[in-house]
């Protein structure tokens, strides 16, 4: 997989996104700026690619205070400040910035308190696995008032979660992933079913489909897989799905 091309095909989407955005009714001070991906060398370059999905984007805004806030980043930030979505759409260098920002991210590696919880574990867990180059990203790509969307109003939620759709399925295209692993719980899968029409659950090694299930739809890859967000697979000791995941897979790998 080419990096450069990857990459001009997610900027392409995310210009789209942002050209089209209907705002109306909209309070955009209220939802953060969105998570756009940077492709990575090491994803484009393994054996298998994995698109690991969080639950939700929470406090993802970006400042000339970056390095106040997080000491160990080794570049500040030198755009235009992402607070909110009205930044994204007003600034012209948002689509840039972002991208950056993810790729200095680095899976929260400069950031001590997240890089230690459950969820980012398991994703260091998943990158170990045999051939796996892994990308980030989470079902909800904004955040309300530094929350979750599910806070906002039914007619706000429902536009943002409507509006994120196309710019998933066409980073589902670029990215091109042989493997993608939703972290996300039951809880989540009404915004799943607004992304992937008829997405279909099926139920895998005898566990109940709600706490982990394959993924049927024509934009997911074969091996799609839904189970709980990392802290309640920890907490109900359900840490071994990853292994059932990792297993199916490898078996029918070349």
């Amino acid at each position: 997989m080419d990096r450069n091309q990857t990459q001009t095909q997610l900027i392409s989407a995310y210009q789209r996104f942002k050209e089209d955005f209907n705002s109306e009714g909209l309070k955009l001070e209220d939802f953060s700026p969105p998570l756009l991906l940077n492709v990575t060398d090491d994803y484009c370059r393994a054996k298998m690619r994995f698109v690991v999905y969080g639950q939700e984007t929470t406090g993802w805004d970006w400042t000339n205070h970056l390095q106040e806030q997080y000491p160990k980043y080794p570049n500040n930030w030198r755009f235009q400040n992402q607070r909110t979505f009205a930044d994204f759409l007003a600034n012209n260098d948002a689509i840039e910035s972002l991208c950056w920002g993810y790729e200095q991210f680095a899976f929260a590696q400069y950031q001590p308190k997240n890089h230690n919880s459950p969820f980012w574990q398991a994703f260091r867990e998943i990158q170990q696995w045999p051939g796996a180059g892994v990308m980030w990203s989470n079902l909800v790509r904004v955040d309300y008032r530094g929350g979750s969307i599910f806070s906002a109003d039914q007619f706000a939620r429902e536009a943002i979660l409507r509006q994120q759709c196309a710019v998933m399925l066409n980073e589902l295209q670029a990215l091109n992933p042989d493997v993608c692993i939703f972290l996300t719980g039951p809880d989540y899968d009404r915004v799943l079913e607004i992304v992937f029409l008829k997405l279909d659950y099926e139920r895998k090694d005898a566990a109940p489909v709600r706490e982990f299930a394959r993924l049927v739809h024509a934009a997911l890859p074969r091996h799609s897989y839904r189970t709980y967000h990392p802290s309640h697979l920890r907490q109900s000791g359900k840490w071994s799905y990853l292994n059932v995941m990792r297993t199916s897979i490898t078996s029918t790998s070349g």
